[in-house]
């Protein structure tokens, strides 16, 4: 029974962490195939900060938010993106007001809706979230293999 418990556990951290190695992948793919896209030059249009509360009343990190407005053809098109956390406002604050008012962006010319700016990049949430169930699934692997044992021995 706790072999079955063990390898659903383990199941479920390798999909957490396949879905944030989703994430980054598509993130990288993005940025390679937008260098090929034509460039616009983005007005900013607003700069917010995001913040998520946790169950136990404190906050977590804030979370910068850009939305900027660029002109295709005669239409234009608005984006909303965010960019990396921090536990810090004050550093969140710091990087929307490093900003200025435009930024570049790359736009697919046969959907300008699809587009991505340059200063997207791979969120560090993201690696860690990719990152960190790996390391239980390795503890699984070993309590699977040696028993539970093999976690509380100490050799001289």
């Amino acid at each position: 029974m706790e072999n079955a418990f063990t390898f659903l556990l383990m199941i479920g951290f390798l999909s957490w962490s396949g879905y944030y190695w989703w994430k980054i992948i598509n993130m990288r793919c993005q940025k390679s195939i937008s260098k090929m896209w034509p460039l616009a030059i983005a007005k900013i249009t607003k700069k917010d900060i995001s913040v998520s509360h946790t169950g136990l009343g404190r906050s977590s990190p804030f979370t910068p938010k850009v939305t900027y407005v660029f002109s295709v053809l005669g239409n234009e098109i608005t984006n909303t993106i965010s960019l990396d956390s921090d536990s810090q406002k004050d550093m969140v604050t710091e990087a929307l007001e490093g900003l200025g008012e435009t930024i570049k962006t790359r736009y697919n010319p046969d959907n300008p809706k699809e587009n991505i700016a340059e200063i997207e990049n791979v969120r560090i949430g993201d690696i860690f979230g990719a990152l960190l169930p790996l390391i239980v699934v390795v503890m699984c692997l070993r309590v699977l293999l040696f028993g539970s044992d093999g976690l509380t021995s100490v050799h001289p």
